[in-house]
């Protein structure tokens, strides 16, 4: 048995499509279901208080469920890199680690 996923099927040789005798069609998330990816994918993470869940499913129309996960990790690394990026960070200080307070900015 043979199992085989991807989200450019036009991209494959015809070779293998013929090979492939069985194809699952699975649709992009509507609306509703791209709303619930962001909840779960965002469950851990502290958010802002002006994040707006149905500007983000707005925005996000065509978007893949596995879009979806890179737009929130990337999102959620996104803290990490302004503290990098910000004056008063010191590679001398990086060994002592990260206090809780300098992570504890929400995603907005």
């Amino acid at each position: 048995m043979v199992l085989a996923a991807t989200n450019r099927p036009w991209d494959l040789d015809e070779a293998i499509r013929r090979r492939l005798e069985k194809r699952v069609y699975i649709p992009l998330p509507t609306a509703a279901g791209r709303k619930e990816l962001f909840k779960i994918n965002l469950d851990n993470i502290p958010l802002g208080p002006t994040v707006n869940f149905d500007e983000l499913v707005s925005k996000t129309d065509g978007y893949s469920g596995a879009d979806l996960t890179n737009v929130c990790r990337e999102a959620a690394m996104m803290p990490l890199r302004r503290k990098l990026m910000s004056e008063d960070f010191d590679l001398d200080n990086f060994d002592k680690g990260v206090e809780m307070e300098d992570n504890d900015m929400p995603l907005s």
